[in-house]
């Protein structure tokens, strides 16, 4: 996922970096800073045992922090990660279960994500694992060449059966997409497609190992002084998948 979380990935980040410098902590470092009250630390071990596919151990540090601090404003961070887990092990009526306790609790007495309610999250997590992935695509190539054409010949019909359902991501270059739905990400696309003087160019690798479809004189009312448009394609749980776009400016391109 952009699945993509900030936060998850700087914790991912600083779990590399204390493994680097004080070795890789065990599970039962994890406990001892669960019983000192030491969440961040325990976390940060459970992150570490996730990345090495120790996903067992992870786990079972992630139910022992939501037992012992039920109350924690990091509970629901916990049980996102829970879910992220089940998802990468396909245990996908576990990832629900996780999803659908957010949305009942009320994350709002929480510390959401800065750009999105992680309420919306797990509900569209759950839009994701229960639908048909019509959407998704075995290699890379394909669904590249199927936007191409898609948008080329300006095929909404076409574009909208591409669009991955669950979450959905909209943003600007250089930002934190914000969270959407795959009908409101259509509707930004839909209210574009009047303007004939766009153009589809060949894919391009815009980070690194980061693929998309490159739009010029992309016109758009909520991101006026923006000229291109990028369709961000990524290895999803059932394949290739599409489902963010990035709304950037041509002069960026030669800074």
């Amino acid at each position: 996922m952009k699945i993509i979380l900030s936060w998850i990935s700087l914790f991912w980040v600083f779990a590399m970096w204390t493994t680097i410098v004080y070795g890789m902590p065990s599970f039962e470092d994890a406990l001892l800073s669960i019983d000192k009250g030491q969440i961040q630390q325990a976390l940060e071990i459970a992150y570490q045992l996730e990345m090495n596919e120790d996903y067992e151990n992870a786990l079972t540090i992630l139910d022992v922090l939501l037992e012992k601090y039920s109350h924690n404003r990091e509970r629901v961070n916990i049980m996102i990660e829970k879910a992220a887990i089940y998802e990468k092990q396909r245990i996908f009526e576990e990832a629900i279960d996780q999803y659908r306790t957010i949305t009942d609790l009320d994350p709002s007495t929480y510390e959401d994500h800065p750009y999105f309610s992680y309420a919306d999250f797990s509900r569209l997590r759950i839009d994701y694992l229960t639908s048909e992935p019509t959407w998704s695509r075995p290699s890379r190539e394909e669904l590249l060449s199927e936007l191409t054409c898609a948008f080329s010949f300006r095929n909404l019909e076409h574009v909208s059966s591409l669009l991955k359902k669950g979450d959905c991501y909209i943003g600007s270059m250089y930002s934190e997409p914000f969270l959407t739905d795959p009908e409101s990400l259509f509707l930004y696309l839909k209210s574009s497609f009047n303007n004939s003087n766009w153009k589809v160019n060949k894919p391009v690798e815009i980070w690194e190992n980061q693929w998309a479809i490159e739009i010029t004189n992309w016109t758009d009312s909520h991101w006026p002084d923006h000229d291109l448009l990028y369709l961000i394609v990524k290895v999803g749980l059932f394949g290739w998948e599409w489902g963010e776009i990035i709304f950037s400016k041509s002069v960026w391109n030669g800074e």
